[in-house]
């Protein structure tokens, strides 16, 4: 009796074990919720065996079974243009991320400098992506303005030029007389 009363508690408790598991069939840029969760698929290689996901903005590789951000994966199979894979989720405090950050294009505009002086290069936008926009041309009245590259020594010279020495000095130079003709 007490046997069979063992085998019914684990019976009942087996479903709430396998609640956190599911199996999803994933297309490009498809995206499911698991346990608050978001997991999108966002590319896949059936040659390598490695699928590239992110969850709750964060980007990872999976080649094997692997723990991302709080879900474990295991790839069940690819067919055709998808794949099919079983999650576990293991986070019950998690907020769901958009997963718009793993689509940026770049961070800061200086990941965006294409090397031409007539744009003006930006990282901007969600998922932010590198924007290229030409400089304005001149007005016609206006002068050309021309940047030339000031060396570190014209520019130490100039905040040399700029801090008033000689008052400091003759202070100093007014002090040391003083003193000096004190102890004569």
């Amino acid at each position: 009796m007490k046997i069979l009363g063992v085998l019914l508690i684990l019976v009942l408790l087996l479903p709430l074990g396998e609640a956190r598991t599911k199996t999803f069939t994933f297309q490009r840029d498809q995206s499911e919720l698991i346990e608050n969760i978001n997991v999108t698929l966002l590319d896949f290689d059936r040659k390598e065996d490695k699928v590239i996901v992110c969850v709750n903005n964060r980007k990872g590789i999976v080649s094997e079974d692997k723990r991302i951000n709080g879900v474990y994966f295991e790839i069940k199979k690819y067919e055709g243009e998808t794949v099919k894979m079983s999650l576990e989720g293991d986070c019950d405090e998690c907020e769901v991320g958009d997963n718009l950050e793993c689509y940026d294009e770049c961070r800061v505009n200086e990941d965006c400098d294409d090397f031409n002086d007539e744009t003006i290069d930006s990282c901007n936008g969600i998922p932010k992506q590198c924007v290229y926009v030409k400089k304005p041309a001149p007005k016609p009245n206006e002068p050309k303005v021309v940047e030339k590259p000031v060396n570190k020594t014209q520019e130490e010279n100039k905040t040399r030029e700029e801090v008033p020495e000689i008052e400091y000095f003759s202070f100093f130079k007014q002090l040391s007389l003083w003193v000096i003709s004190w102890f004569r």
